[in-house]
């Protein structure tokens, strides 16, 4: 125990050291330890944020007076600062904060209701608002916008995909990968608008009055004035000799497509009041009358109706097919293209391809022949909209400890340019936040600041950000190849490189482990070392393995002298004798061609069964009590596997033939509950004649089970006796077929 002096000097000390390490000098020297009170993540508020700091130097909290903090970048998500200065103006440290976008969500954002002409198309575009704090500048695009069906209607719901937020102040703020946006809509009946006015040159020009009149649906031209020598055919004017006004009404219907009571096509009416101009620089009309009669005189037909049949809408970059249907006579069809606001190409089979995005009027006319005149179908107006381009960014990966990796042009795809455009300028990127490359993480990749090359394309572009992946170490599979007659388990089922990994191989009875591989890719074999009793190890390397063994049989060691190695009858020797069912005849010798007698074969099966308790009398006089065989063949006889040589005597020294073990057999076979439907071809063999009928199907059997095949020479020999041999080999195809 210290005294009470000892005790107040030790407090005396710590006071003063204390006081020394808390002066201005002591501190600004000293390291100090900087901590947020409530974490170093905040989220983005709008607002500068100013995280409180604790200030500790070796466990002791500094107090608050003795130091000031201010903050750097503390508004904007991303890494902000606190920098902790002490009163005497010297720095003390700084630490990093982080300030999160603000995850935006579905409720954030709308649209009003969404309103366009029926074009028979789905695509919407609606006006998307979202809601942010302030006056942050943040817009929202989108990649699509579509109605549920085409057809005019109101009520209808427009769904909004692939949304994008835009502006200076988008990177404070977040989106829901996927998120889908839904509202109202609305499709408002096409209707008929008519050019007012037009001008053709007398003397048989033609003026298509279809390239005169927009909304789609099928319209009916009409003079309302005197002619003036023109005439109106299937809504192309060709025009007389005399100059005039002309007055003409077009007239359509409404035109329900999809008969569900509301129009896609509004009926209406409008008036085009044409022109026609005198002969270029005051000439006449110098045309031969005596060939307007010859022409009239040949009487040439109007066609049938001629339309022109495509859709209404395509996107640069892509095509669109035209084809007509009616019309009359032989005459070839000419496609073209009158330009409005857009432009493009048609070939001679109806391929229109854009060239500009806009508007244009695909036209169509049939020529005429000797018997028809010519004709024109109703154009049809095609809005040819701006392709979209998007900058796909590449995913990249690095391991702690790596420098941060690069980002080049390599690292970004565009898609959606046509031809061999380029973008006008390139896309910029950059990491959302500097890697930390000390542990593991994500982080997401960034693109923007790309130019469309032209007014073909959306001026927007669609970003698919990329990801970096920072791993701590990679994790490769170890794949471990199914085995024969045994099992191979593995510690485990992925490892870094350099990991030790260890393998149990477990052999199956009879069996043993010959070795173990291990395999890399591209075949390269990797070093196993054997630690004893089954078990191996290795060391991972950089790429998944492949762990495989061989397991081969151990033949068992017999004693007899007369069974040598490689003897047909060998493994069905040893088996018999490894599992007790046969022994030698003596303790060096098996004798396989000795005969084997019937009580032989009768206590093999009565061992295979377990030896059960037998009847204590059998019905043959010749097996008497106390021999080897008494239990066995009572046993047989009273369960059905054996009849004797007669009702009263079963001859139980006698040699067995091959007829009678096939049908002892075939009867515990049966016994056992087996499946004994086998059945071989006993017509192979010549002497098949000879089996005796109650041993028939019993060979039939064994033979199609494989147990008894042919002794040479295309003989069965049925009659002839079982040698030991035989037994053995029968009984191990028996047992092992049956998996005992």
């Amino acid at each position: 125990m210290k005294r009470p002096g000892h005790r107040f000097l030790a407090v005396c000390l710590t006071a003063a050291l204390l006081a020394a390490l808390l002066s201005p000098a002591g501190l600004a020297a000293a390291e100090v330890e900087i901590q947020f009170d409530g974490g170093g993540i905040l989220v983005y508020n709008g607002a500068p944020q100013e995280p409180s700091v604790t200030v500790t130097r070796n466990g002791e909290t500094v107090p608050a007076e003795r130091y000031s903090v201010t903050y750097q970048d503390n508004i904007d998500a991303g890494t902000a600062k606190a920098v902790v200065t002490g009163r005497d103006g010297s720095q003390w440290g700084e630490k990093s904060f982080v300030i999160q976008p603000r995850a935006l969500g579905i409720g954030d954002l709308s649209f009003s209701l969404c309103v366009k002409t029926y074009d028979r198309g789905i695509e919407a575009q609606p006006k998307v608002r979202v809601s942010t704090l302030g006056d942050d500048m943040v817009g929202i695009d989108y990649q699509r916008a579509v109605y549920d069906n085409r057809f005019a209607g109101v009520g209808k719901t427009v769904t909004v995909s692939g949304l994008s937020l835009t502006g200076r102040d988008k990177g404070n703020y977040t989106l829901p990968a996927g998120l889908t946006l839904t509202g109202s809509g609305q499709i408002i009946p096409r209707t008929l608008s008519v050019t007012p006015t037009a001008t053709v040159q007398a003397g048989g020009n033609r003026l298509d009055l279809g390239s005169l009149v927009t909304g789609g649906q099928t319209v009916y031209f009409t003079l309302e004035t005197d002619s003036l020598g023109s005439e109106l055919i299937n809504g192309v004017l060709i025009s007389g000799n005399t100059p005039g006004p002309l007055t003409i009404q077009a007239t359509s219907e409404d035109d329900d497509v999809n008969q569900d009571g509301v129009p896609e096509y509004q009926g209406g009416t409008g008036t085009i009041r044409v022109t026609i101009l005198g002969t270029v620089g005051g000439t006449t009309d110098t045309k031969d009358p005596s060939e307007e009669g010859e022409q009239t005189a040949l009487g040439l037909l109007d066609q049938p109706n001629l339309v022109l049949s495509g859709g209404s809408s395509v996107t640069y970059g892509q095509s669109l097919r035209f084809s007509v249907t009616g019309g009359g006579g032989s005459g070839g069809v000419t496609y073209g293209v009158l330009p409005l606001t857009g432009n493009g190409t048609i070939d001679s089979g109806g391929l229109f391809t854009p060239t500009k995005a806009g508007k244009v009027r695909i036209t169509a006319q049939k020529a005429g022949d000797s018997q028809y005149r010519p004709r024109s179908a109703d154009g049809v107006e095609v809005v040819i909209q701006p392709a979209q381009v998007t900058v796909t960014v590449g995913n990249k990966t690095a391991l702690v400890g790596d420098p941060v990796p690069a980002l080049t042009a390599s690292d970004y795809a565009v898609s959606g340019l046509v031809g061999g455009d380029v973008l006008a300028v390139k896309p910029t990127l950059a990491y959302a936040a500097t890697p930390d490359m000390t542990r593991a993480g994500i982080i997401t990749i960034r693109a923007f600041g790309g130019v469309v090359p032209n007014s073909n394309y959306q001026p927007d572009i669609v970003y698919q950000s990329g990801l970096l992946t920072v791993s701590a170490q990679p994790l490769y599979e170890i794949r471990v190849k199914t085995a024969e007659h045994g099992t191979l388990t593995v510690d485990r089922t992925t490892a870094e490189p350099g990991t030790r990994v260890t393998v149990q191989g477990t052999a199956a009875e009879g069996y043993r482990l010959n070795g173990l591989k291990v395999t890399g890719e591209g075949g390269q074999t990797i070093r196993v070392t054997e630690t004893g009793e089954g078990c191996y190890q290795f060391t991972m390397p950089d790429c998944p393995v492949t762990v495989s063994a061989d397991f081969t049989a151990v033949k068992p060691v017999i004693p007899f002298t007369d069974v040598q190695e490689g003897a047909w009858y060998y493994d069905g020797v040893a088996w018999v004798y490894e599992k007790g069912l046969m022994t030698g005849t003596s303790d060096r010798s098996f004798s396989p061609n000795l005969t084997t007698n019937r009580a032989m074969i009768v206590t093999v099966l009565y061992r295979m069964e377990g030896s059960p308790e037998a009847p204590a009398w059998s019905p043959f006089g010749d097996v008497v009590p106390g021999k080897y065989y008494t239990a066995p063949v009572a046993w047989a006889a009273w369960n059905g596997i054996v009849n004797g040589k007669t009702a009263a005597s079963f001859a139980p020294e006698e040699a067995i033939t091959r007829e009678q073990l096939a049908a002892i057999l075939f009867r515990f076979a049966k016994f056992k509950g087996y499946d004994v439907s086998a059945r071989g071809d006993l017509g192979q063999f010549t002497d098949q004649s000879s089996i005796r009928a109650y041993a028939r199907e019993a060979m039939a059997w064994a033979n199609g089970e494989g147990l008894i095949t042919g002794t040479g020479g295309g003989r069965l020999d049925p009659g002839g006796p079982a040698t030991r041999a035989q037994v053995a080999a029968i009984l191990q195809r028996f047992c092992q077929g049956k998996g005992l």
